[in-house]
């Protein structure tokens, strides 16, 4: 069964931003996370589609 879910290590490197950055998208309500150990987030593939298609993300280009 394949993995539904994403780390925050795997958001950041996905979006090349910190994982701070995907840590504050969470706690400021950007990004739907959950932590069901209570201790680490995962962040369902559904709900990183809906916050890349909802915001005006950018990734970096590739080559400058």
């Amino acid at each position: 069964m394949l993995q539904d879910f994403l780390t925050v290590s795997e958001v950041a490197e996905e979006l090349r931003v910190s994982k701070g950055t995907i840590r504050q998208y969470i706690q400021t309500g950007k990004l739907k996370a959950s932590k069901p150990n209570g201790k680490n987030f995962i962040i369902l593939k559904a709900e990183l589609f809906n916050f890349v298609n909802k915001t005006e993300y950018k990734p970096l280009p590739t080559t400058l």
